[in-house]
């Protein structure tokens, strides 16, 4: 009886030590290249592109994010990342993600069982987690064609064109095609082979400016690769695992080989390569095109003209002739034509006045 309560208690208390960190896990595609066919960039299928959860589809030189989320505030704990198998030649994401990790191993408990996870590992010590989702590890995707070299002299109606290109994978790349206006070639590329195209491209000399493009490699060939460890006993397929005080949890996936990468095909495009120096287009100086000057002096004209009719139209005012050279003198000396006159009446009232009274 004691031992079957014993049991029972034991059972109750790991339950409550796993539900009480409801971790899940999640990728996340953070950035992908800008998909436009112009040179140094890189273009692909947009449709091919997924992030459905544990499983991601994206080109080269995207980013991918690993992190959790739940219930976690006030949470400090240190944090195992596994991209990896157990067995590493069974999956390893570090084949197609640009980082270097050791292969180590670490115990772990779930459901009261103890458990072993081997494979590369990413450790964090110490990380607080809030409520929701908490990024903790951003990779890149790897661009597995390495360009060493791209280079070009020009001469009388020719340009030397040099390209050195490297497979910068462990795999074998099949049906690299490379193109650049009348030039084209289609070869394999064997695990970290150095390849050196050289080829001659003409011109028109008579031309001031010429645009010759520039080169594109079409890499065909797509990879995917998953992480959870099938190989660990019980297969929990953990990839991230979580420590509470002495104990770490198992916050893997549930599903059998759930996390997954995968790159796409894509195309890269190099640097262009142009002859002579393009003409720049004139540029309408500031304070508006053409036309806004035309009206701006049609309006000054105007105003000009109504100025001369005022001039024009101010005649003798009281016997004064008065001869405006603006508006605001013509005012000056209507005032002063009518003061004048104002005050001779006034004089000659004054003069008058014993005459009137005796009168």
């Amino acid at each position: 009886m004691f031992a079957i309560l014993f049991s029972l208690f034991f059972f109750l208390f790991s339950a409550i030590q796993v539900n009480a960190f409801t971790y899940s896990t999640y990728l996340d595609i953070s950035s992908v290249p800008l998909n436009e066919d112009v040179e140094d960039s890189i273009t692909y299928n947009q449709g091919d592109v997924k992030d459905e959860g544990k499983r991601i589809s994206m080109p080269p030189n995207s980013e991918v994010v690993f992190g959790v989320e739940g219930n976690l505030s006030n949470i400090n704990a240190n944090v195992r990342i596994f991209l990896s198998k157990d067995n590493i030649y069974q999956g390893d994401l570090t084949k197609i993600l640009n980082i270097e990790l050791p292969y180590s191993d670490v115990s772990f408990q779930k459901n009261g069982n103890t458990y072993y996870r081997y494979g590369r590992m990413s450790s964090l010590e110490n990380i607080s987690f809030e409520d929701g989702r908490n990024d903790l590890l951003t990779i890149s995707l790897d661009q597995p064609l390495r360009v060493l070299e791209h280079t070009y002299d020009i001469s009388e109606g020719v340009v030397n064109v040099k390209t050195v290109l490297k497979n910068d994978t462990d795999r074998l790349l099949n049906n690299i095609v490379y193109t650049h206006e009348q030039f084209s070639l289609t070869k394999n590329f064997q695990p970290s082979e150095e390849y050196i195209y050289e080829y001659v491209l003409e011109y028109d000399e008579g031309e001031e400016y010429v645009d010759l493009g520039f080169p594109r490699i079409y890499d065909p060939n797509i990879k995917q690769i998953c992480a959870a460890g099938t190989n660990t006993v019980g297969n929990p397929h953990t990839i991230f695992l979580v420590e509470n005080g002495t104990t770490y949890f198992d916050t893997g996936t549930e599903e059998y080989e759930d996390v997954c990468i995968t790159q796409l095909a894509y195309t890269l495009n190099l640097g262009g390569i142009e002859v002579g120096e393009k003409e720049e287009e004139s540029s309408v100086e500031e304070g508006g095109n053409e036309e806004d000057n035309d009206i701006g002096e049609e309006i000054k004209d105007e105003d000009i003209e109504e100025e001369v009719m005022k001039e024009e139209d101010i005649e003798d005012v009281l016997g004064i002739n008065i001869l405006p050279k603006t508006a605001k003198q013509s005012y000056g000396y209507i005032f002063l034509g009518i003061f004048l006159v104002a005050l001779g009446i006034l004089c000659y009232y004054l003069t008058n006045e014993n005459t009137i009274h005796n009168a």
